[in-house]
């Protein structure tokens, strides 16, 4: 039983959105019915010509949408904007911004004052440890170390032993 093939069809032929089997079905109705072939041709030339047009917006397409954009993201609201008093060139919500800013830089500021007046360092200094000097005999140098390693693989990490 022959498949009758619809618009959608072709236009999914046009594409390459068919399955294999599909594919063959519709070739072979391609070769045999002339009505699908120029339904067809149609549809594969307004597609040729479809891709070489460009859109652009109208002038007051783009003016309503921008004047939507405004409308919209002043106040993050998704009604239009609010009066604002008259005479008052700012939002409630810079004011707010600035007073935040102000609290927080007078929070560093008096941290930062309160450092330099204790002189108490936030790190403690670790004390340094001797360095060891090459110039000696190589041997002597070599056990020392080795001592060294034994004598922290035997104790914790505050010097204790380990038992």
């Amino acid at each position: 039983m022959e498949r009758k093939f619809e618009e959608s069809d072709i236009i999914k032929f046009i594409y390459d959105e068919m399955t294999a089997s599909e594919h063959e079905q519709f070739v072979e109705a391609l070769c045999t019915d002339e009505a699908l072939w120029e339904k067809y041709e149609t549809l594969l030339t307004t597609k040729e010509a479809i891709e070489h047009v460009e859109y652009e917006p109208s002038t007051y397409s783009c003016e309503k949408v921008m004047e939507y954009v405004h409308q919209t993201s002043s106040d993050g609201s998704r009604g239009p904007r609010k009066p604002t008093v008259p005479g008052m060139a700012f939002e409630w919500y810079g004011v707010l911004t600035f007073i935040m800013v102000l609290f927080t830089s007078l929070t560093i500021t008096g941290s930062v004052y309160n450092m330099k007046q204790n002189s108490s360092p936030l790190v403690q200094q670790v004390p340094k440890k001797e360095v060891i000097e090459w110039d000696d005999d190589l041997d002597k140098q070599i056990e020392s170390v080795e001592g060294r390693l034994t004598d922290m693989r035997n104790t914790d990490a505050f010097g204790f032993p380990i038992q």
